[in-house]
């Protein structure tokens, strides 16, 4: 009987064990998922809009445009540094892997100073 009850010790333990390893999983997770991609303290908008300037932000400041990342944002600036400011907003669908689709979702938060 002692040995039984030994047993189911054990198989508590392993059961607790295990719940506080799939816990712990999720809460790394949801923290990994849930931080922010880039420290945004350096965010650089231009004017009272909240608008972001095609030819002074960083690659990182126009990440926050929704449908840019890391890729797209990398080739703003360098098509910026390789043809010069921008002249007009729509001056933005010359950039490689920016098109119409992506320009009407940021049209409305972008502006060249």
């Amino acid at each position: 009987m002692f040995k039984l009850i030994k047993n189911h010790y054990i198989s508590l333990l392993i059961i607790a064990c295990t719940i506080v390893i799939i816990i712990t999983g999720l809460l790394e997770f949801s923290l990994k998922t849930n931080t922010p991609k880039y420290d945004n303290s350096n965010f650089y908008i231009t004017n009272i809009d909240g608008k972001i300037d095609l030819n002074t932000s960083t690659w990182i400041d126009l990440t926050y445009l929704k449908g840019i990342g890391e890729v797209k944002a990398k080739a703003i600036v360098t098509y910026r540094e390789a043809n010069g400011e921008f002249e007009h907003i729509e001056e933005i669908n010359n950039v490689y892997g920016i098109g119409d689709k992506t320009f009407n979702v940021i049209k409305e938060n972008i502006i060249v100073g």
